[in-house]
């Protein structure tokens, strides 16, 4: 027993030394500029300009919007790496067909010229900043009766799942 606990150590701690003193990464190639992301080419001709709203908390975020001659509103929202560009060619489409007019947001910290890139101040700040969106849109252009977006609403967790629950069935009956 003795021996095989010995050996069981020898191998763990020679692994080890052999890790560290010998597993040296090999030095890279190094970019003068960094990362290189490249971009799969897409026609953005017709892409909406950018316009702005004014958060909560005073911030400008941006977002876009595709008119189309409908009552109806499909707000789409973007992934955490990308942002409203990424949806021209399916907001188009709804929007060209008269299915709905298409809002999309630059969420905090997204966009070409987010404050600090992929970032939020608090818990619960990308939900109240899509409640003011919504209630932006709500008083431009769209007449249909949105649920309530107070800021009490948005301060609990429980509240916050009320909210988007809501959420999501006015968006599906819009």
């Amino acid at each position: 027993m003795v021996s095989f606990i010995f050996l069981s150590g020898a191998i763990y701690f020679g692994t080890a030394f052999l890790l560290i003193f010998l597993g040296k990464p090999k030095k890279q190639g190094s970019q003068p500029d960094g990362l290189a992301f490249r971009e799969v080419y897409r026609d953005y001709r017709g892409l909406p300009e950018l316009k702005q709203f004014t958060a909560q908390d005073g911030s400008r975020l941006s977002y876009r919007h595709y008119p189309a001659r409908s009552d109806k509103m499909l707000v789409l929202i973007h992934g955490s790496g990308w942002h409203s560009q990424y949806f021209l060619p399916l907001a188009r489409f709804i929007s060209d067909a008269g299915l709905a007019q298409v809002y999309i947001p630059d969420l905090r910290g997204h966009g070409s010229f987010p404050k600090r890139r992929g970032d939020v101040d608090y818990i619960g700040q990308l939900e109240e900043d899509l409640a003011v969106f919504i209630a932006m849109i709500q008083k431009l252009k769209f007449h249909r009766k949105c649920p309530r977006l107070d800021q009490p609403t948005m301060r609990s967790n429980a509240s916050r799942k009320d909210f988007r629950g809501s959420l999501l069935s006015w968006l599906q009956t819009a």
